[in-house]
This record gives C-alpha cells, sequence and structure tokens, in this order.
C-alpha cells in the first residue's frame, strides 16, 4: 500500500471519531437508542424546564419525553405535567420558591351539556294595605264660633298579612364538561425535590397604635400534587416546605392622655407545614419505588408575645399572647 492511499485511509478515520463525538447543544432533543423509545431533553435552569415541559405536554410524538436535569434549578412558577414524561434529576435537585409546586395531570375540557335544576316551591308573606273611608265629616269654626264648612276625616288604613305560595319551578342551564387524564404515567427518579417554603411573617411594628402585632407565618407548600394518571418515584426524595414563623409582637405607644397604658403586642401564628405528595383525586395513583424517601415540611413557630410598654402612665398594659405554632401534616395526603 503507497503513502497516499495511506494518507487518506487516515483522514477518513480520524473524521469518523472527530464526528462520533460531537457535543450535543442543552435543550436540544437527542434520541439515544440505549434509552429506548424516547427523546432527551437536557435542562439546566427554570426556563429550560418549563421549556421542556411545555414540549412533552404539546409533543404529538408516538413516545415519552424524557427530561434530564444538568443542575439544581429554582422555579417560582406552577409546574403542570399533562402529558406522560420520565424526568431524570440526575443528581439534582428541583427547588420550589413563592408557594409553587409540581402538578402531575389534569383535566381536559370534553364538551358542554345542559343539566337542569329544580327549584322547590316555598310560601311568601305579603303584605297589603286596605284603606277604610269613615262616612262622617268634621265640622269647621271660625275663631268667633261661626261654621265654616266641613272636612272628610281622612281614611283610615288597614294592613292585611297573608302567605302566598310559589310554585316551583326547573330552571336550564350549560356547563362544560372535563375528562381527567388518567391513563397519564409520570416517572422521576434520582435526586430531590422541596417544596416551597413559606415567608416568616413581620415583626410589629415598636410604638405605635395598632400596627403592633406580629405578622403571621406563611404556610408552607407541597412539593407533588397529583391530580389525574399515576406517578412513579425512584432513588428520590421528596420534602414538603416549611411553615415560615410568626412575627414578633411590639409594645403600643402610649397617647399623651391619663390612663392609657400601652398594652404590648401578639405574636403572630406560624405557618402549617407542607406535605410531599398530595394525591387530589382517588383514580390519581402514586407508586414508590427503591429508596424513596417522603418528608412532611416542619411548621412554624409561632411569634412572641410583647412585654408592655413600660413608660406607663398610672397602671401597667397587659403582656402580649404569644402566637401559634403552626400544624404538622403527613408525608403524604390524600
Amino acid at each position: 500500500m503507497n503513502n497516499k492511499l495511506l494518507k487518506i485511509l487516515s483522514s477518513i478515520i480520524i473524521g469518523a471519531a472527530v464526528s462520533t463525538s460531537a457535543v450535543v447543544p442543552v435543550g436540544a432533543f437527542n434520541t439515544r437508542s440505549n434509552y429506548g423509545n424516547y427523546s432527551d431533553i437536557h435542562v439546566v435552569d427554570s426556563i429550560s424546564f418549563a421549556n421542556a415541559v411545555t414540549i412533552a405536554n404539546n409533543s404529538s410524538l408516538n413516545h415519552t419525553t424524557n427530561i434530564v436535569l444538568d443542575g439544581d434549578i429554582f422555579i417560582n412558577k406552577n409546574v403542570e405535567i399533562l402529558s406522560s414524561v420520565f424526568i431524570d434529576l440526575n443528581g439534582y435537585s428541583i427547588n420550589f420558591l413563592n408557594g409553587a409546586e409540581l402538578i402531575i395531570g389534569g383535566k381536559i375540557f370534553s364538551h358542554t351539556e345542559d343539566y337542569t335544576i329544580y327549584h322547590p316551591g316555598y310560601y311568601v308573606k305579603k303584605t297589603q294595605v286596605v284603606s277604610q273611608k269613615e262616612s262622617s265629616s268634621d265640622a269647621i269654626y271660625d275663631v268667633n264660633g261661626n261654621l265654616i264648612g266641613y272636612e272628610a276625616k281622612p281614611e283610615k288604613k288597614i294592613v292585611q298579612s297573608k302567605y302566598v305560595w310559589i310554585p316551583g319551578w326547573t330552571e336550564t342551564k350549560t356547563r362544560d364538561v372535563y375528562d381527567y387524564s388518567d391513563d397519564l404515567s409520570v416517572s422521576i427518579k434520582g435526586g430531590w425535590i422541596n417544596g416551597a417554603n413559606g415567608k416568616d411573617g413581620r415583626d410589629g411594628v415598636e410604638n405605635t397604635f395598632t400596627d403592633c402585632d406580629g405578622k403571621d407565618g406563611e404556610n408552607g407548600s407541597n412539593a407533588i400534587k397529583i391530580v389525574s394518571g399515576t406517578l412513579h418515584l425512584n432513588k428520590i426524595k421528596v420534602a414538603g416546605g416549611n411553615g415560615g414563623n410568626g412575627g414578633d409582637g411590639k409594645y403600643q405607644a402610649i397617647a399623651h392622655v391619663p390612663f392609657f397604658t400601652g398594652n404590648g403586642g401578639n405574636g403572630g401564628k406560624g405557618g402549617n407545614a407542607g406535605s410531599a405528595v398530595v394525591i387530589e383525586r382517588p383514580n390519581a395513583n402514586l407508586i414508590q419505588g427503591k429508596s424513596v424517601i417522603l418528608e412532611s415540611g416542619t411548621p412554624g413557630k409561632g411569634g412572641s408575645g410583647s412585654e408592655a410598654n413600660k413608660n406607663h402612665w398610672v397602671g401597667k398594659g397587659k403582656h402580649g399572647s404569644n402566637g401559634k405554632d403552626g400544624k404538622q401534616v403527613r408525608a403524604i395526603e390524600q
């Protein structure tokens, strides 16, 4: 074999090796044979994740979309998954903020239908005024006792009440009919999903008359809500959001009048914990595979009540009440 032929063959082999190692852009489709009938979409942030879910929801392809995380993502809006999809967390986490949650399934418009409502009959009280005219008249005299004329007596009004029966009747209305996508199948594996934590309540404002109480903490959000279909979980930890703590109370101001003491402000209530998974309908299902940990969040603590204003006039004011702690929930609510 001559040197020229060897050079040509070498260039072909090197070119083939380079082409097979090309990098697929983030967010692009990458169909890989070892995943079977799947289309891969790699995501790195909330925007690319939302776009991937939108593509999956609107896809007319006859296969399941595979969404792969390439980093931790933070999401502040609800994410609704309305088609069968496989989410590979790939060792990363989805963290929800501002009360957002992951919603699996939903209702789909089917048609409109007419329906009737029967309104039962009832009695209603009706009042009727009956006037009865007097037959006599009153004589009218001047200051000297001379008869001027006659004036008829005013009508005497008589009020009568009775109950009248209003018959029942039917009313026809139109409503939308929805079906639920109970054949939906969503699988999530290999990482963490954290529900949104509730914000802490603001402390009261010291030396005010109406704003000295602490504000309530926000409730922690549920991480996942299953409306329809089946959710499969494997090798994953899902935690509900923590409730926010109640704000502390501050003492009231004192007006420049005697006997106004200035009470202590009340502490705000702690927010309730969020569940890991909420199963909203009887036909919705949760299937737990290997190494699945589901935890509810931690309830928020109630804020502390404040002592009374020390600069009282005559008698000392009352100490503010402590706020109640938030409520604990189960990891799975249904």
